[in-house]
């Protein structure tokens, strides 16, 4: 659980700008949905276990392919990360404003996130997590704050309601 400690009024609420590799991303993303979707990638495979060991033929084909779903989640992050990985490699600068979450990169188009639009925070590995209702991920280096407090102050400033 995130402790919420009091927002000073006028206080800018933003980081340092920070970098993300694609891989980084990718495999932030791929952890995350292994994490959170965990009994479907347990149950379909083991479905298809029991299809390639009962069924017949056209029955252990989509076995294998229950099988081997898993093992494509790091390729999937890989693909669907593509255009918010390449915008994290320039310098980007998260904040909070106007009730929103903005990342706004050195150059081209940021993205405006409404606070509504948020699902949960999570911290894991060095990072705060914002997951959004369309379970899209925004991650935010923890090592882009100030301090531990100012990570607490913007997960406060974040949190769904």
């Amino acid at each position: 659980m995130l402790y919420t400690p009091a927002i000073e009024p006028g206080e800018p609420l933003q980081t340092k700008p920070f970098c993300l590799a694609r891989a980084e991303v990718s495999l932030l993303t791929a952890e995350q949905y292994a994490l959170t979707f965990g009994p479907v990638l347990i149950g379909v495979p083991a479905a298809g276990v029991a299809m390639l060991v009962l069924g017949d033929a056209f029955m252990k084909a989509i076995g294998l392919v229950c099988v081997l779903w898993p093992l494509t989640i790091p390729g999937r992050a890989f693909l669907i990360t593509s255009r918010a990985a390449r915008a994290l490699r320039a310098p980007t600068v998260a904040s909070v404003e106007d009730g929103a979450l903005l990342l706004k990169p050195d150059h081209g188009a940021g993205l405006r996130l409404p606070l509504g639009a948020i699902w949960r925070l999570k911290r894991r590995r060095g990072y705060l997590i914002v997951w959004t209702r369309r379970l899209a991920l925004v991650f935010l280096p923890e090592s882009a704050f100030k301090s531990p407090d100012a990570v607490e102050r913007f997960a406060a400033a974040l949190k769904p309601g």
